[in-house]
Formats: structure tokens, C-alpha cells, sequence
């Protein structure tokens, strides 16, 4: 984007310019190119049902495979690892908060002519599921959205089996350099830390529907640390038969330090599990 597209640009009301450290998170795309993101609700169950083997793939191997278990996938999204779940297991249940991605993960489901999948909507609170159901419960990249993680953990040790496991891989965590969760907006290394909520929010609502939040928590971040979650897991009753610190590239020894850790921890990878 030259400079002077960039003096043209104003806020999605046009009522006054950007400021000057959107418009620096603009200049500097020329180093970091954004990211295409699809805007078809439709495509988003589909792209999740090609990488689950990926996401999922390694984890079901590690409880022993699917076969004859029932799962929870917690934070479904649009459904398309429910699906792939399904496949491997003898039932499989999405929840999820978002009213729009389980229509569409129903929807998803009845192409697919999976018969043994479904479907809950969750709350922040809990899950409305039975005690001592599921087998394993899986969940990629949903730990870093939920505010109260010792209460969800509790309720996800409520509906698992005695023995039953929680196997969870999630990032970024926030403040990692990409933790503000926008890069079809800006892929600026740790943009959020030094340029702030509210120019993030400028440069975002250029490519999309305008939002105001009022804080990060309020984008659905929770800004939980690895520390943090390690404390939570502590707490919850559940034991840890695996607990990961996933690092930036290539700095594995420097994501172990302190006050510096943070900020080169990507995320979370873990297998936890209900004692008998």
C-alpha cells in the first residue's frame, strides 16, 4: 500500500483519518504480507474435515485409536473434525458457543451422511452433557478463548469416564507474535503488545464488518500464559500424564525462561487424564 493510499484511508465511518500507528501497521505489510482467509461460511467445515487427520491424527493414536469410543470435540467450530472423529469412533459430540458455526456444522453433518454425530451448544459455564460419557475429549485452539479455564476443566473431568483423557494442542497464546488472532488483518510480529487494541481494530474493521471492543477479553482472548494453564490443569483434578510448552521456531531453550518465555511460547500441548 503506497503513502498516499494510506493518508486517503479513514475509520469504516469515515469520520476521521487512521492513526498513525494503524497506519504504520499498514506500511509495514510490505513485510508482512496478511493472510487470504475465506469469507464462505460454507468452505470453513470442509477445510476442517481435510486437516483433522493432522490435528487430530496423533492424538487418537496416542489414546489407542477411536474404535468403540465416544468423544467430545470441545470447540467444534464448523464441524468438520466431529466428522472425521465420527469416522474413527462410535459416536462423536461437538459443542461449541457459536450459535452460526453449529447450524452450519449440522448442515455439514447431513452432507456428510454421518449418522453418528451431533451436536450441543455449550456456555462459557458449562457443558450439558452426562457425568462419566465420554471416552476422550479432543479440542484444538480453543483453551486461549475460554475465560474461565479451572471451571471448564472441572466440567470436562465431570462428563469423562474414570480414565478417560483430554487431549488438547492450542495457540497462540496472547502474547506470542501473532497472539491478537487476526492475521487475514495484519501479520506485523507482536503488533497487539506495542501498537495496541485500538489501532489493531482500525486496520481490522478495514477488511471487515466494523467492531469496537473494548478490551482484548472482549475479542474473545483470555490471555492465558502456559503458566497460567499449567496452574489451572493443578486445580482441576485432572492428572498430567503430558504437559508441552509448544515454542516459537527455533527458540525452544529461550521459551523456558522467565519473563521472556511468554513471549516466544506459542502454545499449549497436552494429555491429561480422569483417574479411575
Amino acid at each position: 500500500m503506497s503513502s498516499s493510499q494510506i493518508a486517503q484511508i479513514s475509520d469504516p465511518l469515515h469520520t476521521q483519518p487512521l492513526s498513525l500507528r494503524a497506519r504504520l501497521l499498514l506500511r509495514l505489510e510490505r513485510y508482512f504480507p496478511v493472510l487470504d482467509a475465506p469469507r464462505d461460511r460454507g468452505q470453513h467445515a470442509a477445510f476442517e474435515y481435510r486437516k483433522a487427520s493432522g490435528s487430530y491424527g496423533s492424538h487418537a493414536k496416542e489414546i489407542g485409536g477411536l474404535a468403540g469410543k465416544r468423544v467430545l470435540d470441545f470447540g467444534c467450530g464448523w464441524g468438520g473434525e466431529t466428522v472425521w472423529l465420527a469416522e474413527q469412533a462410535l459416536e462423536a459430540v461437538g459443542c461449541d458457543v457459536n450459535a452460526d458455526a453449529l447450524a452450519d456444522a449440522r448442515s455439514f453433518v447431513e452432507q456428510a451422511g454421518c449418522r453418528n454425530a451431533r451436536f450441543v451448544a455449550c456456555t462459557a459455564e458449562g457443558l450439558p452433557l452426562p457425568d462419566d460419557h465420554f471416552d476422550a475429549v479432543f479440542s484444538t485452539n480453543v483453551f486461549e478463548h475460554v475465560m474461565d479455564i479451572p471451571a471448564m476443566l472441572s466440567e470436562i473431568r465431570r462428563v469423562l469416564k474414570p480414565g478417560g483423557s483430554l487431549v488438547t494442542r492450542f495457540g497462540p497464546l496472547f502474547y506470542s507474535p501473532l497472539g491478537y488472532h487476526l492475521c487475514w488483518a495484519t501479520q506485523v510480529p507482536y503488533a497487539h503488545l506495542w501498537a495496541g487494541l485500538g489501532p489493531m481494530m482500525e486496520v481490522r474493521n478495514l477488511r471487515r464488518g466494523p467492531i469496537h471492543p473494548r478490551s482484548w477479553e472482549e475479542t474473545g482472548l483470555n490471555r492465558v500464559t502456559f503458566g497460567r494453564f499449567r496452574r489451572a490443569v493443578r486445580q482441576s483434578g485432572l492428572l498430567i500424564r503430558r504437559l508441552d510448552r509448544v515454542p516459537v521456531r527455533q527458540c525452544a531453550m529461550l521459551a523456558k525462561l522467565p519473563l521472556v518465555g511468554d513471549l516466544l511460547t506459542f502454545g499449549v500441548d497436552c494429555h491429561l487424564v480422569k483417574s479411575e
